[in-house]
């Protein structure tokens, strides 16, 4: 009864993201089928990206930034290779499913709360981000932050499973090389290692 249980929350799990997506496509679909660059998406980054190579792209540090976005830098310079009517609905696209991730990390990792309060926490993270406008959050410069929220939710719940271990690395790593706010996290970290003694 209990996995009858938990199949049937995982379906209606997923089953709420496809109509939250169709929500977010009803809500703006010029944005999600036309694309667009935001704000300094596209008159820094994107700019300074047709100008550069490669690695100086993926590199790049705003000044005002001060420390290097790598999941930023990866998504423009997707862009710089794209035509450009495509590249700003590659960076839409890629952000919205960023923006996905801590819900589905929450989901998949969480294995203290019962299924329906874990339910609950998901689809208050999938929608949290949608309270703004989808200029503000479905742009490559917002992505660091997901990155971020699902760096603490792989602290708290994750780093067990040795099937997830490397997309947890990966997440990890990509989210200490975007701005500050994964890389707060170290001292916790390192504080859960020193508590549980767990390698991982």
């Amino acid at each position: 009864m209990n996995s009858i249980l938990k199949n049937k929350i995982t379906a209606s799990y997923f089953v709420i993201i496809f109509i939250f997506l169709g929500y977010l496509i009803l809500r703006s679909p010029q944005i999600l089928l036309e694309g667009r660059y935001f704000a300094e998406e596209g008159s820094v980054w994107w700019s300074y990206s047709l100008s550069n190579n490669f690695l100086d792209t993926l590199l790049y540090t705003p000044a005002a930034g001060g420390y290097v976005c790598i999941v930023c830098n990866l998504q423009i310079l997707v862009t710089k290779y794209l035509p450009i009517g495509i590249g700003p609905l590659f960076t839409v696209w890629t952000s919205i499913l960023f923006s996905i991730m801590p819900s589905i990390l929450f989901f998949k990792l969480n294995k203290r709360s019962n299924q329906f309060n874990k339910l609950l926490m998901s689809i208050l993270l999938l929608i949290l981000p949608s309270m703004n406008f989808l200029e503000v959050f479905a742009n490559s410069i917002s992505t660091s932050q997901f990155f971020a929220i699902s760096t603490f939710i792989i602290l708290n719940y994750g780093l067990n499973e040795k099937k997830l271990l490397i997309l947890e690395y990966v997440i990890i790593f990509i989210g200490f090389l975007s701005y500050y706010y994964s890389i707060f996290l170290i001292p916790c970290f390192l504080l859960k290692y020193f508590f549980t003694k767990n390698k991982n």
